[in-house]
């Protein structure tokens, strides 16, 4: 394993504008940064166009882990996330089981930590059964609330149970906002629809 590699007059964004200068990078860490450094490490890279750039955050991805692991696993998913520059995803809770309870998001997390590259997080779905419970789960980003039809039964689009979760949350809310009744209307125009029937 390379111990310590030197960049030569990389850019970054700093407060004050573009900045060109050298970085110090030891056992995958960045160690200093700064102008004319000693080049005393085990690799130096002198090329033009790189950037260093803050990580990334991601709120929004469908890594469809667990159940769905043949479109995108959370060790795939993070892997390219990773390659290209994103430090840390959120990931949403329509899997096959949906994540609506805390064993479902401890279950998650634990497949993270054996398979992620990257920091992790995982949302919770509201559903009309568990409000008493997504408020209750210990370090979640937020609740996802589907008015619209998606995986297994995560469907919420009666007002009273919409009411009952706006006004007894202590979390965000990220709401899929569509309108099941006209989904089922064009759905009952529309038989086996395509990608180009969806607007």
């Amino acid at each position: 394993m390379i111990e310590s590699v030197l960049f030569k007059s990389i850019d970054w964004v700093s407060p004050t504008g573009i900045r060109t200068g050298d970085i110090l990078v030891e056992r995958g860490k960045i160690k200093q940064i700064g102008w004319d450094l000693p080049e005393h490490a085990e690799v130096i890279i002198h090329e033009k166009g790189l950037w260093l750039i803050p990580g990334v955050i991601d709120p929004h991805v469908h890594f469809r882990t667990p159940g769905l692991e043949w479109k995108e696993s959370i060790e795939t998913g993070s892997r390219a996330a990773a390659a290209g520059g994103v430090t840390t995803f959120f990931d949403m809770p329509n899997t096959i089981p949906p994540a609506t309870t805390a064993a479902e998001i401890a279950n998650k997390k634990a497949i993270a930590s054996a398979t992620s590259l990257i920091h992790y997080n995982f949302f919770i779905a509201a559903t009309a059964d568990n409000l008493d419970e997504v408020n209750q789960v210990p370090n979640v980003p937020g609740l996802k609330l589907f008015m619209g039809s998606t995986t297994g039964d995560l469907l919420m689009d009666g007002y009273d149970a919409q009411d009952r979760l706006f006004a007894n949350g202590n979390r965000l809310i990220a709401i899929h906002a569509e309108d099941q009744t006209l989904i089922d209307q064009a759905l009952a125009q529309i038989k086996d629809p395509m990608v180009h029937d969806h607007p």
